[in-house]
């Protein structure tokens, strides 16, 4: 195994996301035993910095600091967390990006990284090495955490969502809708002299 540098460091530290089922005890041997095992050793005397968005639940954030605390138990590095409202972390992120300074690492939405690919730590060896050894990634997360054929950040998770809706909103859109068909009709009959593109256009403008 090599020495690496500090840059290098934030790819293995985002391996170690992955025990966050565990607790306690057994969560601090298996950060031990990850550390160990690691393709990746830190430099003396690293630190790194991370910025995240404001917790929803309290005991999210608990259990994130439990994380962060076993990974520097195990490993000797350091992790600074700030933390900043939602709407906070992308602006920051894209001054950081920009200007070469700031926190090391960010946890934001899958979007981020793709504002600033080229300024973003190439971490496809991390993604492999994850894959490899829980059994890959679903579609979504490749999508999502690479640009190109290169990995630029590392999938943690996934919220699920379920859309509800009234019946008196549906029955109201439906009425909408055939007012809306009666306007679209002209513009149907002569579809056939544009393009797609333009038809596509200016049906979601005028929606």
């Amino acid at each position: 195994m090599s020495n690496f540098t500090r840059r290098t460091l934030v790819k293995g530290g985002t391996a170690a996301m992955t025990a966050g089922a565990l607790t306690g005890p057994a969560l601090l041997e298996w950060a031990k035993a990850w550390a160990q095992s690691a393709p990746w050793k830190p430099e003396k005397d690293a630190k790194l910095s991370m910025l995240r968005w404001k917790y929803f639940v309290q005991s999210e954030d608990d259990a994130f600091v439990k994380l962060i605390e076993a990974f520097t138990k195990a490993t000797g590095v350091k992790v600074d967390i700030a933390r900043e409202s939602y709407e906070d972390v992308q602006p920051k992120a894209s001054v950081a990006a920009n200007t070469g300074t700031g926190p090391d690492l960010f946890w934001g939405l899958y979007s981020l990284p793709h504002l600033f690919p080229q300024k973003c730590v190439d971490v496809t060896d991390v993604a492999d090495y994850l894959g490899k050894k829980y059994g890959g990634w679903v579609p979504s997360a490749v999508t999502y955490g690479k640009s190109g054929n290169k990995w630029i950040a590392i999938p943690v998770c996934y919220s699920g969502n379920m859309i509800n809706y009234r019946v008196a909103a549906s029955q109201a859109a439906s009425s909408s809708s055939e007012r809306v068909n009666s306007v679209l009709s002209p513009r149907k009959a002569s579809r056939r002299s544009r393009s797609y593109a333009s038809g596509s256009f200016r049906l979601n403008a005028l929606l």
